[in-house]
């Protein structure tokens, strides 16, 4: 017995060491913020263990896991911050791979774009212009698509507190128009905040809504066309949904168009609001008179 430990104790030292033996140091930047000679292959080649560098050395991750979700052009890892402030913390970053700074800054752009119009998304500590963003790692275990596929699963205390939070997270997508390639796998619950989090965006373009469309609620509300395609066919009908997932998805469906219609209905009268304000504004300039503030 003694010995099949110690066999087994020799087994597991030998594969650390050779693990650690094969982790690397990769510089992804030179000092002037330039992509190394060989950048393409080195992304290609990560490796669990290896340790990720960029221009200034003044941040270090340990690569856990290349991650099989994001835009074309984007490489996604989970990896663990190795220098302070964020040492320790399991995070996922996000690098260009083969595509240019400028796309690359739209991702950043699209981000704050979704901040600024409170949707939740997954918190970015950490962001290198043209090199990388960073963001908390939301373990998805609980994606909006397998909550409706099974939401029996859950206890009914527990669907009851999860469906509320994907309200607040539907209604704050009132505000656009659409958004191409939003997937329902990519909405995730965040059990520890309990909140609905929107964890990948980047292969989400998405139009703000505008003056017009908002002044028309009845518009669906981006997330209902997704779920339409995802669990409905041609005729209307659920696709291989239990009853139970049926009925948490027409659930969701009759709220998300209310909420969507209520949530728009408010955006609509502020920004009628800011216009008049903005109209009163103006004619005061052009008089020389000071605007009346609104009731």
């Amino acid at each position: 017995m003694i010995a099949c430990r110690k066999s087994w104790f020799a087994l597991f030292l030998g594969f650390s060491l050779s693990f650690s033996a094969h982790a690397k140091d990769v510089h992804l930047f030179d000092s002037d913020g330039l992509k190394s000679k060989d950048y393409e292959l080195l992304l290609q080649e990560l490796q669990p263990g290896d340790r990720l560098f960029f221009d200034n050395d003044s941040v270090v991750f340990e690569v856990k896991q290349r991650l099989r979700r994001g835009k074309p052009g984007i490489s996604s890892f989970q990896v663990r911050a190795m220098k302070e402030p964020l040492a320790g913390r399991e995070l996922i970053i996000q690098v260009p791979q083969n595509l240019d700074a400028q796309d690359f800054d739209q991702l950043v752009e699209a981000y704050d774009s979704f901040r600024q119009k409170n949707v939740a998304v997954a918190t970015s500590p950490l962001r290198r212009e043209r090199q990388y963003i960073v963001f908390d790692f939301v373990e998805p275990k609980i994606t909006l698509k397998s909550y409706i596929q099974k939401p029996s699963s859950h206890s009914k205390e527990t669907q009851k507190k999860m469906e509320a939070s994907l309200k607040t997270f539907a209604a704050s997508l009132a505000k656009f128009e659409y958004m191409r390639n939003l997937k329902l796998s990519d909405v995730v619950y965040d059990a520890e905040n309990d909140r609905w989090v929107l964890s990948d965006f980047s292969t989400n373009g998405h139009t703000e809504m505008k003056l017009g469309p908002v002044l028309n609620p009845s518009q669906p509300n981006p997330l209902y066309w997704i779920l339409d395609s995802e669990f409905l066919d041609i005729y209307g009908r659920p696709k291989k949904l239990d009853p139970d997932a049926a009925t948490a998805l027409y659930r969701i469906k009759h709220w998300n168009d209310e909420g969507t219609k209520e949530s728009r209905s408010l955006i609509a009268k502020a920004q009628r609001a800011d216009l008049i304000a903005l109209c009163r504004q103006k004619l005061a300039q052009a008089f020389g008179r000071s605007p009346k503030r609104s009731p």
